[in-house]
């Protein structure tokens, strides 16, 4: 009997010893596994990390352009607070992508390149609000090369962003499998016992605990990235152009009313809320900039409403292209404009008022003046038809009537009748320049296609022989072809030209250099002299009606032609400006857009 046991003992001993073996031996299998395991979420938990902070290192510069944009465009001290806070939140979301990355092997090198783009973005934006403080302008160079820094910039995390995006794919295939792995193990482990099952539910209880910290990990994130989302005034969308679907923060559901479940998730269902007459513009546009034709996307459309009013809107967006050049994804902002389309509208309607009341106005005003004019020829015919009977009478007068009556007959009437001719001339000069100055909001400008070459020559022609009288030499290159009104442009550089000409300064040889070039979508004109220069004081005088430099009294004209320039400018879409030094030369610049429309 003891020998029956002792083998069964023995036995028992070694099925213990060998299930021990084994359980140690699954135990150690599972802990191993649930490690890898671990690894495999916390990496790709990081993967989304890199993702997020890369598109906050981009939507922070784009951030800083804009509001640097809006203090050079306005010039409005305030405007530099958004932009010195964009600046801090966009250094401090660098260091956190540098961190995060810093134990990449395939990140970090891009690291030093992405913190000195970031840094050059920064310099040529604090040099461009520098030099906007004093009197240096800026030029196309200046403004090119911040647009250079800035597609670095985006080509840079571009970069990192399709580097991690793949990295992202095989950690979550890696994870996938990983979890295949885990299960089949446990599974395997089952049949070890009731022990090894107990050890093992003691793991799977480990194991759950974990994945619950790793879930609570992933709500915080979450719950971050909401905080980000709903701390945004503007609406942040993000548009999967593979599946169609489109995510909106909460911004944009506010921003028409909507709750969450009744906003668009896909593109079909969003652009079922545009309106009927902007759908066609605004999808053109779309495709103009996923086929690289515009530098930046900048879309205005107006929503429906869930009251059922419109509401205009500002979409603005970073698109992310494949290998094969087609955009898989764009991400941007949304802005609600509606208020500042209205003042819009209403500047409008007061400048179409105004254009109005001034052409009724100077219309009506040249009526008096047909009855003054032809009131003093009745005067001066009058006074002819009594000179012989007047001649007749004074032979009777005494010798002092007789001068008194020839003095004001023969001095003091016809000369109060030249001044009456005189006043009236130049009323009439300054009511026909008003009723130009308002012809040009009432008159019909259509867009063409012009090749300004033809112009230039003809507004030159016009002038040949002043220029020829004066020795003035005229430079110009082959000048661009763009669609806009001719007649405007003629008329701009027709009096651009014309001033040139009469403010060329008698000391020294008069020359005159014209010259265009292509900036984004504009082009951008200037026309140059080296004649008598615009003083500081009378700089604001320029562009005013019926206002004059003041070493400009002996030149002919009625101080209208830069106003009408300017005003017909701002109809076209284009804006003018100037550089000058006295008794040196002047340079006018003006833009127009490549392909306008009104």
């Amino acid at each position: 009997m003891l020998r029956a046991i002792e083998p069964t003992k023995k036995y028992f001993l070694t099925m213990f010893s060998v299930s021990c073996a084994l359980l140690v031996v699954f135990t150690c299998v599972i802990y191993r596994q649930s490690e890898i395991l671990q690894n495999r979420s916390e990496s790709v938990l990081s993967s989304y990390d890199v993702l997020k902070l890369s598109h906050l290192v981009l939507i922070d510069a784009l951030n800083m352009e804009t509001t640097q944009r809006g203090f050079l465009l306005s010039g409005v001290p305030k405007y530099l607070t958004p932009y010195k806070d964009s600046v801090q939140t966009l250094n401090n979301d660098v260091e956190n992508l540098s961190k995060r990355v810093a134990a990449s092997k395939m990140l970090s090198p891009y690291i030093p390149t992405l913190r000195g783009q970031v840094q050059a973005v920064e310099v040529i934006a604090a040099n461009h609000i520098q030099r906007t403080h004093g009197s240096a302008r800026l030029t196309v160079k200046d403004l090119g090369e911040a647009k250079q820094r800035m597609d670095d910039l985006r080509a840079t995390l571009d970069d990192i962003i399709s580097t991690e995006d793949t990295v992202l794919t095989e950690r979550e295939i890696a994870a996938s499998e990983q979890q295949r792995n885990y299960q089949y193990t446990l599974f395997m482990g089952t049949g070890l016992g009731v022990g090894a099952l107990v050890v093992a539910n003691m793991l799977i209880y480990t194991l759950l605990s974990r994945g619950r910290e790793t879930e609570a990990e992933l709500r915080e994130s979450e719950e971050r990235f909401q905080l980000i989302m709903n701390g945004v005034n503007d609406g942040i969308y993000d548009l999967n152009l593979i599946d169609r679907t489109m995510y909106h923060s909460p911004s944009c559901h506010r921003m028409l009313n909507y709750t969450e479940e009744e906003y668009p998730k896909t593109l079909d269902t969003f652009k079922a809320l545009i309106h009927p007459d902007d759908l066609e513009r605004c999808v053109a546009t779309f495709r103009a900039y996923g086929a690289k034709e515009l530098p930046v996307y900048l879309n205005e459309f107006r929503m429906r409403h869930k009251n059922g009013s419109w509401r205009w809107v500002l979409s603005r967006g970073v698109g992310l292209w494949n290998a094969e050049g087609q955009m898989y994804r764009l991400v941007g902002s949304q802005t609600d404009i509606t208020m500042q389309k209205k003042r819009e509208e209403e500047l409008l309607q007061l400048s179409s008022d105004m254009e109005g009341f001034t052409y009724i106005a100077s219309h009506d005003l040249r009526a008096p003046l047909v009855n003054l004019r032809g009131f003093s020829s009745e005067v001066r015919m009058a006074l002819e038809e009594v000179q012989p009977i007047l001649k007749l009478v004074t032979g009777t007068l005494p010798e002092d009537d007789k001068k008194k009556l020839g003095e004001v007959l023969e001095k003091e009437v016809p000369e109060a009748l030249g001044f009456i001719d005189a006043a009236v001339v130049r009323m009439d000069k300054l009511t026909s320049a008003i009723l130009d100055m308002s012809r040009i909001g009432r008159r019909e400008y259509r867009m063409e296609e012009v090749d300004v070459n033809v112009l230039l020559e003809r507004c030159l022609s016009t002038l040949a022989h002043e220029i020829s009288a004066k020795g003035i030499k005229v430079t110009y290159q082959d000048m661009p072809t763009l669609v806009t009104d001719a007649l405007g442009l003629e008329q701009v550089l027709g009096n651009l030209l014309d001033n040139a000409v009469k403010y060329l300064s008698p000391d020294r040889p008069g020359e005159i250099t014209i010259k265009a070039r292509h900036y984004l979508d504009e082009v951008i004109f200037t026309v140059a002299d080296n004649g008598r220069g615009i003083a500081e004081a009378d700089a604001r005088k320029v562009f005013e009606i019926f206002r004059r430099a003041g070493n400009s009294g002996d030149i002919r004209g009625s101080g209208m032609g830069m106003a009408y320039v300017k005003a017909t400018l701002r109809k076209l879409g284009g804006r003018i400006w100037f550089d000058s030094t006295l008794n040196q030369g002047t340079i006018f610049t003006f833009t127009l857009p490549l392909k306008g429309s009104l």
